[in-house]
């Protein structure tokens, strides 16, 4: 297996750059994070574009180019960058779902069994067969009531 690249100031993951120098090109490895260091000056980036992950080097340049953070301490560095595009895009902060406020019989019925279902299986753990001999004639009272309506 070949040997991982890694930068030559910090030890990370790296992936190889060309430089030309003096009109000799060389090749040197380096992570996101010093490449930006090196060369974000040279690049014109504006002060704000300067924000860079500790960890991986991504910039919110490159999230507006790809859409993408690139690791989970993304998101505790670029917080207010990524809940104004939330408050932007979804028009709040705070995610409401789409199952209607106030069950439905159906809903009720699928609850009820469901519980009904966990009762029975905790009755005959504990060896209690007259309250589970009583459920499971509740849970086929439902079904037969499922079927009629």
């Amino acid at each position: 297996m070949a040997a991982e690249n890694r930068c030559v100031y910090c030890g990370k993951a790296a992936s190889a750059y060309s430089l030309i120098s003096d009109g000799e090109e060389r090749k040197i490895f380096l992570c996101p994070a010093c490449y930006h260091k090196m060369f974000a000056a040279q690049e014109g980036r504006e002060e704000k574009d300067k924000k860079v992950c500790p960890s991986c080097g991504t910039s919110p340049e490159d999230y507006r180019r790809t859409g993408l953070w690139g690791c989970p301490d993304c998101y505790r560095v670029f917080r207010e960058e990524l809940l104004s595009t939330l408050r932007s895009v979804q028009g709040k902060l705070r995610h409401e779902g789409k199952r209607p406020l106030a069950p439905t019989t159906d809903l009720k019925l699928v609850l009820r069994r469901i519980r009904l279902k966990e009762q029975l299986e905790q009755a005959i753990r504990d060896k209690n067969y007259a309250y589970a001999d009583e459920l499971t004639e509740e849970l086929s009272k439902l079904t037969r009531q499922n079927r009629g309506a």
